[in-house]
Order: C-alpha cells, then sequence, then structure tokens
C-alpha cells in the first residue's frame, strides 16, 4: 500500500507532463508509464523518479524529499543544481549495483540523433548518476548522490 505522500507525488508529477517550465523537461508519458506501472515500487528506479519529480515542484514538497533522501544528501540538497544536472536527461530502467546496498540509477541525455550500436564496439554516452543506498532502517531505498557515482567504500558498504 502507497503512503498519502506517494500518492500525492504521483499525481503531481502526472499533472506537470505537459509542463516545460525553465527549459527542464519533464517525463515523457512512456517514462511515467513505466515508472508508476512497471517499476518495482520498492526499488532505486521508482526512489530516483521521485525525486526527478519532486525537485520540479513549485513549492517544492519537503516533507517527500524527507523521506526520498539520505540525511547526508538532504543536508546538502540544492534543488537548483539538481535540476540543472538532470535537465534534458532520459532514466534508464536498470540500475546498476556495484554493491548489494548501493544502486546507481543512469539518467542519460536526450540524443539528438539515434545512437547505433555496433557488435564488438564500445557505445558512449554522456550520464548522470542518481546514486541510492538500501537502508532498512529508513524503509528502504534513499538518494544519496546525484551527479557523479558514489562508490561502495564512500557508503561504508
Amino acid at each position: 500500500m502507497h503512503s498519502r505522500g506517494v500518492i500525492d507525488a504521483i499525481k503531481k508529477i502526472r499533472a506537470w507532463v505537459a509542463r516545460d517550465d525553465d527549459g527542464i523537461r519533464p517525463p515523457r508519458p512512456d517514462e511515467l508509464a513505466m515508472a508508476f506501472e512497471l517499476l518495482p515500487r520498492d526499488g532505486p528506479t521508482w526512489t530516483a523518479l521521485l525525486l526527478w519529480g519532486a525537485i520540479q515542484q513549485d513549492p517544492i514538497p519537503e516533507p517527500l524529499l524527507d523521506r526520498l533522501c539520505t540525511p547526508e544528501f538532504r543536508g546538502r540538497l540544492d534543488v537548483v543544481d539538481v535540476r540543472a544536472v538532470l535537465a534534458g536527461t532520459s532514466v534508464t530502467n536498470i540500475p546498476r549495483y556495484p554493491a548489494p546496498d548501493l544502486a546507481h540509477v543512469l539518467f542519460v541525455l536526450d540524443q539528438p540523433e539515434p545512437i547505433v550500436v555496433e557488435a564488438g564496439h564500445p557505445t558512449r554516452m554522456r550520464a548522470h548518476h542518481v546514486s541510492l543506498v538500501f537502508r532498512p532502517e529508513w524503509g528502504g531505498w534513499r538518494v544519496h548522490a546525484v551527479g557523479e557515482p558514489v562508490q561502495p567504500e564512500q557508503v561504508g558498504t
């Protein structure tokens, strides 16, 4: 069962899909469908997408940010900076797990042209990481950093 705060966040995120304030592209409807219907509600991608939606709100839903972020990240969170980092990106749907309780959700920069992937050749895309840590005492995954990936030794895993 979802808490009232998460349900309210989902409604707000869906309400701003059609908006494009400050040059920040809201998630596409297909991204929202993926996020809110197909992803496990207790997974790191779900939490990263909720943060992505929360930072677009005006006013910022402070109680939701408190629930989505680690205390360390919440103390240094600059919403304007995070908005700038994630502007013009799309979320990937498979997180990376460098440690069992550390996940990186990638937000890749939108590409003006399709990327051709050739077998045996590396494909390079610029991406920003939302690093999350899993702590059962906090109720699951929480955002710990946005931008560069956090390494396991930085969060004690």
